[in-house]
């Protein structure tokens, strides 16, 4: 699975209509560029459109699967260089809106447009998270302090979302491939953790693992505007189809999980929970943590 992005149509009549245009047949691209898509096809997933509930709200969704021959146009067109392509697209209808969740970042856009006969000014809009640099570096800081679990209320329903673990994190400068986890951290482990942070001046993703209340284990690659589901996956969602429980958990992510951590994060900022200063204390702690551990190494060679 690659990374995914979200998009809203502003125009579309109907969940139904969507679904058939998607699943009509799509005609090639003329060989005007020097790189154009051809044999495209695509096919509905769930034979009866299935329904996620969260918050009080039936998400109504399908997912379509597609596929197309990417072909890079050569001066002679026999000796074309062709590569097969393929995807899914989970359509969700929500208050009376169409969205789309695209394993495609760049080229999702085009991507529906083509699908949906789009050929005018805005019958898609953008609906991506922008997630901040700061942003990866609270979740760290929240994994590594062991922060409490983030609560999601609704009506008296409790829901408990826990940051398990940072599986790696990315930066301008290089990438930390090592655990960040809540206890057990090695020394190497908090010297490369601080030595990141310390000489990366943004971070741009974050491999992480959470567990929400009936989902034990749902792994995620967050970078500023795309998201993508990692594996292994343990939940409620185990009994269910592959690509039911794909499409439940990318609703689970983009609709439930994300936007707690999102509002959480503005509210610690707001409440002056993260903020400059405790940017600072947090890099202090990892700090000490490092000398703690080397001072005990060093003392237990020395007996």
């Amino acid at each position: 699975m690659g990374a995914t992005t979200r998009w809203k149509d502003t125009c579309a009549e109907s969940f139904e209509e969507v679904i058939r245009k998607m699943t009509s047949q799509i005609s090639n691209d003329e060989r005007t560029s020097s790189v154009y898509r051809i044999n495209y096809s695509t096919r509905k997933v769930l034979e009866q459109d299935g329904y996620f509930s969260f918050n009080g709200e039936s998400i109504r969704f399908n997912m379509v699967r597609f596929g197309f021959d990417q072909v890079t146009a050569q001066e002679n067109p026999s000796d074309d260089r062709v590569i097969r392509k393929n995807g899914f697209i989970i359509i969700y209808e929500q208050r009376g809106s169409i969205y789309y969740i695209v394993d495609q970042n760049t080229k999702a856009k085009n991507i529906l447009r083509k699908f949906l006969g789009y050929n005018g000014r805005n019958e898609i809009e953008d609906s991506k998270f922008d997630f901040r640099e700061d942003f990866f570096v609270w979740l760290v800081s929240r994994v590594y302090n062991s922060a409490e679990p983030i609560e999601n209320d609704y009506d008296g329903a409790i829901k408990e979302l826990q940051l398990e673990e940072i599986k790696g994190i990315r930066g301008n400068t290089e990438d930390l491939q090592t655990k960040v986890a809540t206890s057990g951290e090695s020394v190497m482990n908090v010297i490369s953790t601080l030595s990141f942070l310390l000489e990366s001046r943004r971070l741009n993703q974050v491999v992480l693992t959470l567990r929400y209340t009936g989902h034990d284990n749902i792994g995620v690659k967050l970078q500023k505007n795309t998201v993508e589901l990692e594996r292994p996956y343990v939940g409620e969602y185990d009994e269910l189809s592959q690509d039911e429980m794909i499409a439940k958990i990318y609703l689970l992510l983009y609709l439930e999980i994300l936007p707690l951590l999102e509002q959480e994060y503005r509210m610690n900022m707001a409440e002056n929970e993260w903020n400059q200063d405790t940017y600072i204390e947090f890099l202090t702690a990892i700090k000490d943590t490092v000398i703690e551990k080397i001072e005990s190494k060093i003392n237990s060679l020395s007996q």
